[in-house]
């Protein structure tokens, strides 16, 4: 088997929970690069957010490979410096997702390339201006922004909406029932159960699995050349559609279960755990090697 592209997820995935890339797997990632492997940065942040990891990486160096940033809602082709923009929520999508969920049950906040925009509720107005204190000050979130109901529906004629998220903090609110709910009577959106307590729901179009759909038909690969690694709920689709696909072990069950294997924790070198037995290290991509357990 030949592995010509790597795919990974940053947080809790290539990521320490210090936020660093253990050494060794940077020093094992670069090597690949320099031998004709092209690295996917799949990440839920923005670009602006990872430069530090594109850096340590040597991505630019390279001039190669790829950063999906915001789940899946851009794509930067680093070779061509050719940016995409996939498709946004439309004021119809808005309008109908802010009455299909139980909105009242939630935290609701919208996000465009500029801002994320927090739903004010006015049974809610208390714990709001609480939550917004807290990222505002406390987490320094200078995009975070208040705004009515009228206001998203407003916004989104023109503000390029990217996802809306539902968020529910209450132990005794079963959200992975609700979840499951939603999947079953909504299906014309893309709908992730993050930390498992949010609901993060797009277009159908965008999300990590699509995104990296899209790089492998751009570079006439197939399922058997990717590599992929996540954690997370928003990594679901892609570790079911990819054949070699890897769960962290430090990932719930359900995002597990998705998976067509599980390595170690993103603390205990679990991403480079698996390229060393997916990759020959003298020879890494150009030699077929029998796939090993792990």
């Amino acid at each position: 088997m030949s592995i010509k592209l790597l795919a990974t997820d940053l947080d809790g995935t290539l990521l320490k929970n210090n936020k660093c890339i253990d050494p060794e797997t940077i020093d094992y990632i670069i090597k690949f690069q320099e031998n004709g492997g092209s690295l996917v940065l799949i990440t839920g942040r923005r670009i602006s957010e990872i430069w530090d990891y594109v850096h340590s990486l040597k991505m630019l160096d390279f001039k190669s490979g790829y950063i999906v940033s915001c789940d899946g809602q851009y794509i930067w082709d680093i070779s061509s410096d050719k940016k995409i923009k996939n498709e946004f929520l439309s004021i119809q999508d808005i309008s109908y997702l802010l009455k299909a969920v139980k909105i009242n049950k939630f935290n609701v906040s919208f996000y465009n390339e500029n801002n994320d925009f927090l739903l004010l509720n006015k049974q809610k107005i208390l714990s709001k201006l609480i939550l917004f204190s807290y990222h505002k000050f406390v987490k320094k979130n200078s995009r975070l922004k208040f705004i009515t109901q009228y206001k998203a529906i407003e916004l989104s004629q023109t503000g390029n909406i990217e996802k809306i998220s539902f968020r529910n903090s209450d132990s005794a609110f079963d959200i992975c029932s609700y979840f499951e709910a939603l999947l079953n009577e909504i299906h014309e959106y893309s709908i992730v159960l993050v930390e498992e307590r949010k609901i993060e729901i797009s277009k159908k179009s965008v999300n990590k699995c699509e995104a990296l759909k899209q790089i492998v038909q751009w570079n006439y690969l197939c399922n058997d050349d990717i590599l992929v690694f996540g954690d997370e709920g928003n990594d679901i689709y892609m570790l079911r559609y990819f054949n070699h696909s890897f769960a962290m072990g430090n990932a719930c069950e359900y995002v597990k279960q998705a998976a067509k294997f599980v390595t170690d924790t993103n603390e205990n070198q679990g991403v480079l755990k698996v390229l060393k037995n997916y990759i020959d290290e003298s020879k890494y991509i150009h030699q077929t090697i029998e796939k090993s357990a792990i």
